[in-house]
């Protein structure tokens, strides 16, 4: 508990001051995803990179900058006009991934290379003046593509996008390239072959170019695991820092590990983040700024080498951290993606099957089904989804050993679901009690538009057969002990958005500690999320306790004026829409201004009263 403590002290005080994070969900082209499974090609490398340092603890949503895409004028201080044009024909940039053309849709994958790229060139451009940081571009590292030509999967090359556009900005500093994906990189190569002021540093196992250069490039054949892989690069990285660069991009290619669909090393996950470990200590050592890129890698456990890598430059924790396989949010999504939606609309009992006459009408009309939470699931799919989902397992597990489930449907603004369970020998008990509605809400992104959301208008989950401990107080608003499933419960409502098409779920928390426990979810009210933040920062107490501070008025303002907890709006999104939206520059700068003034009012912790003793 001490060290995740540490840890997240650590990568707080480093994020923004010596580690960034740049990424965009239009990094993932959703519609190369179906295509993508051919060629290996994981797609969402980035947003699971992202989740599991959500979940950590250690970059919270609006840490994470999001890049604009490269404009025509910056693409063109590198590659030909001729060329930019030629991506607009889908044969052509079928090619640069191998696929035929019917299998790509061009413009999405054009979009997200272009945002890609945009996010090297603004990573390259906000620390190149500032010695010593890193920042992580969660894509990129586009080594294949000349100027006039895409290949290997790059349509354009973002590194050498950025370096002309820091040429054009003035930057004249001499740069190094270190290239330690797989493949040997040819654009690199062949684009600075006549430039002294850039060297590329690469060892790899696939040769590309022939080109006789200035720059550094080890070829490794044969079998290569983690220890003669870091003997290679203890031996002949020095020599590329005797460039003495002013700036690094760093490609950190995962797809040296063993079992990479299109490489054959052989390195272990503990041996890349040691390779990864080796050059962000030399960047550290030299006070050189970097900007460290994906590159290639085409294994299930590709990201987690990145993410290893990313933990390490905010905690310098040297180990992997061990691999939750998958996490929560990836075993829900795969065992939603199994769940066939005629069952979670089937009635049950003897005739499953049975269709009524508003099955018939709603297929001509549009859902009507009065008797369906949400107008879809059925109590049989209910309950078949919470087994699935492992809820009900976990109930067992906890001693109930037959839970009930009822639902109640004939409100739909209080659509009910609950969960009741008994102890051997005990009577039956309420465990888990949500209503919710589907609900049309005003659109954060437009004024005079509506957005649709899964609204929850009270959830709880309770264990009343045990009791309050003094180790464990009830908080307020709390008359049992939790059921301790509360992840389980949120990430079936993510699934459960996704399913019927939702922007998100959404709530208005009563107290600091259910808002608090939900880390993924922002309020609505950016005001409102600038003085939640303030309250998690300059309040140096557990979330329980801040909530017990709030609820007994001893949280104050600097002019001792009690501050009060109201609830307000909070939304966990789940579209891209949404997701866009929230970690937005507006959202952020709003958040900002009113965290920076709430922290100004003077926001602290009243001590709690001593108790009285008897004379």
């Amino acid at each position: 508990m001490l060290r995740r403590w540490t840890q997240r002290m650590w990568a707080r005080y480093r994020l923004g001051r010596r580690v960034d994070i740049w990424y965009h969900p239009e990094y993932a082209p959703a519609a190369l995803a179906e295509t993508a499974r051919g060629s290996s090609i994981e797609v969402h490398r980035g947003r699971r990179i992202l989740d599991s340092l959500r979940r950590d603890g250690l970059v919270p949503r609006w840490r994470v900058r999001r890049p604009r895409p490269a404009s025509v004028a910056e693409l063109l201080r590198f590659h030909t006009l001729a060329y930019l044009e030629s991506t607009n024909e889908p044969e052509n940039v079928a090619r640069v991934f191998g696929f035929e053309p019917s299998d790509v849709d061009a413009e999405a994958v054009v979009r997200a290379s272009l945002r890609t790229t945009g996010g090297t060139i603004a990573a390259a451009r906000d620390v190149v003046s500032r010695p010593g940081k890193v920042a992580f571009n969660l894509g990129g590292g586009y080594h294949h593509a000349q100027s006039d030509l895409g290949a290997g999967f790059c349509v354009h090359n973002d590194v050498a996008v950025a370096i002309a556009n820091l040429r054009n900005d003035g930057f004249g500093g001499r740069v190094l390239i270190i290239d330690l994906d797989y493949h040997q990189g040819d654009g690199f190569i062949d684009s600075f072959d006549q430039d002294p002021t850039v060297l590329v540093y690469s060892i790899h196992g696939s040769v590309w170019s022939h080109t006789e250069s200035h720059h550094q490039q080890y070829h490794l054949e044969g079998r290569v695991g983690d220890r003669r892989y870091m003997t290679a690069l203890r031996q002949t990285l020095p020599a590329a820092f005797a460039h003495r660069p002013e700036l690094v991009f760093y490609l950190a290619g995962n797809d040296v590990m063993a079992g990479d669909a299109l490489g054959t090393f052989g390195l272990t996950l503990q041996g890349v983040l040691d390779r990864d470990r080796y050059v962000l200590d030399w960047l550290r050592q030299h006070n050189v700024p970097a900007v460290v890129m994906l590159a290639g890698g085409y294994s299930r456990d590709a990201w987690r080498a990145s993410y290893a890598m990313i933990r390490y430059a905010l905690t310098d924790d040297p180990r992997v951290p061990h691999a939750e396989s998958p996490n929560l949010r990836e075993r829900f999504t795969e065992i939603a993606a199994q769940l066939d939606p005629v069952e979670l609309q089937q009635e049950g009992g003897d005739d499953p099957f049975r269709i009524t006459e508003a099955d018939l009408m709603g297929s001509l009309f549009g859902p009507s089904r009065s008797d369906r939470l949400l107008d879809f699931y059925s109590a049989h799919g209910v309950e078949l989804a919470l087994e699935r989902y492992g809820l009900i397992d976990a109930l067992r597990a906890r001693g109930f050993a037959s839970p009930r489930l009822t639902i109640d449907t004939a409100d739909r603004s209080h659509q009910v679901i609950r969960v009741y369970g008994a102890r051997r020998g005990s009577a039956e008990v309420l465990l888990i009690e949500l209503v919710m509605r589907r609900w049309w809400m005003p659109d954060p992104t437009a004024s005079n538009r509506q957005i649709e959301v899964l609204s929850l208008e009270w959830l709880l989950m309770q264990d009343p057969t045990r009791s309050f401990s003094l180790a464990r107080m009830p908080l307020p608003g709390q008359a049992h002990p939790g059921l301790g499933v509360a992840f389980q419960m949120q990430e079936v409502l993510i699934q459960a958005s996704r399913r019927l098409g939702l922007h998100g779920w959404v709530n208005q928390p009563a107290y600091f500690h259910t808002a608090a426990g939900i880390a993924e979810a922002l309020f609505v009210n950016p005001k409102k999320e600038g003085v939640f933040r303030a309250l998690k920062r300059d309040i140096a107490a557990s979330p329980d306790d801040v909530s017990r501070a709030i609820d007994e008025g001893r949280v104050r303002w600097g002019d001792g004026e009690t501050f009060e907890w109201k609830p307000g709006l909070r939304m966990l999104p789940v579209s891209e829409k949404m997701i866009a939206w929230f970690s937005g520059e507006t959202y952020a700068d709003e958040v900002q201004a009113a965290e920076d003034a709430a922290r100004g009012r003077g926001l602290h912790l009243e001590p709690a009263p001593s108790p009285a003793v008897a004379s």
